[in-house]
């Protein structure tokens, strides 16, 4: 799901750069490199390391959480005290 969701995010107007995270970092690369666009930037973090994904979080304007759903609430709790708004 995350690699449409980029697919997506990489056709829409105004999208400078997409953080592609996960705790391997050689998997965010293959993706990256799979989708083979300067935007895409690969980033290891570990969506249980709050302060790991809040320093991350901080880079983006945006937040999309496509983790297994067992992170939801991790990554949300994160998001929120970044300053995003979940919808």
């Amino acid at each position: 799901m995350a690699q449409v969701t980029i697919r997506d995010l990489l056709e829409s107007p105004g999208v400078d750069k997409i953080g592609v995270a996960d705790i391997s970092l050689e998997k965010a690369k293959s993706v990256t490199a799979h989708l083979n666009d300067a935007r895409l930037v690969p980033i290891l973090t570990n969506a249980q390391d709050n302060v790991s994904l809040a320093s991350v979080m901080r880079e983006y304007d945006v937040v999309i959480n496509s983790t297994w759903y067992e992170f939801n609430l991790i990554v949300m709790e994160a998001a929120i005290r970044q300053g995003f708004t979940p919808f």
